[in-house]
């Protein structure tokens, strides 16, 4: 396995720390971009984004992780501004000599779902969406059920399980009011698979199941992990391992 932290450029002048990770060996290699939720760097939760990545190097995929420009602070990018971030590391993978840009894939977690769902990329073959955070009026409702004042002419504070907070400016709001993920799930037309837990304690499985249904794609698979948790990360070892089994399973059926 090769494994290299690199600097992409984003079109603000910015620049994002990426890691790539690939075979040994020459020649063009399927992609898997893998993105991260909210306030969460490249690694995820408990480095769970390095453990998918090495499942699907070991098969012959290279997969990209990737910061979002806030990342180091305490802050987070409204959905659109992290889209279009999204946009500009999608671009700047098509355009690596290393990579087949006739098969690349890309997976997302918790609030990666909506960002993936909101971005404008091309030329991908499949989707995977971990415990996604689909209705966004509720994941507002949660901060305010732990005490978060929400403010659309100034900082909010939001309070997160971890005892730290993280911090969003006024255009934050705007889009978490408009997303409507039903109208979107109905433009999806290249295989999905959504992934829940029913333990998940932050979505709804109703809530996911609505967006599946809705999702247009003729190759769409809905798994519901018994006992699964948010990421399906604080699990049994064996649950987890299958977890990761479906998800190596599912990008060598699509790509």
């Amino acid at each position: 396995m090769k494994e290299e932290f690199l600097l992409i450029p984003l079109s603000s002048g910015k620049q994002v720390q990426g890691l790539l990770r690939k075979p040994n060996g020459d020649g063009m290699f399927s992609v898997v971009v893998i993105v991260s939720g909210f306030g969460m760097d490249l690694h995820e939760y408990k480095n769970s984004n390095d453990e998918v990545s090495r499942k699907l190097v070991d098969v012959g995929f290279a997969t990209l992780q990737f910061n979002f420009s806030v990342v180091g602070t305490d802050r987070e990018l409204s959905l659109p501004d992290r889209a279009a971030e999204l946009q500009n590391v999608w671009e700047w993978v098509k355009h690596r000599r290393d990579i087949d840009t006739g098969r690349m894939d890309v997976h997302g977690t918790s609030f990666g779902v909506p960002t993936i769902m909101w971005a404008n990329i091309t030329d991908v073959k499949s989707f995977i969406f971990v415990s996604g955070v689909y209705y966004l009026t509720c994941f507002k409702k949660q901060f305010e059920g732990r005490g978060a004042t929400i403010y659309y002419d100034r900082d909010t504070d939001l309070p997160r399980s971890s005892g730290r907070k993280t911090v969003v400016g006024p255009e934050f709001w705007p889009a978490v009011d408009l997303f409507n993920p039903v109208v979107l799930a109905k433009k999806i037309k290249i295989p999905t698979f959504m992934i829940h837990g029913d333990q998940d304690t932050k979505i709804d499985t109703k809530d996911v199941e609505q967006v599946f249904d809705a999702v247009a794609s003729k190759k769409k698979k809905f798994k519901i992990f018994k006992g699964g948790d948010h990421g399906i990360t604080d699990v049994s070892r064996r649950m987890r391992e299958e977890f990761l089994a479906d998800i190596v399973r599912w990008f060598k059926e699509t790509l």
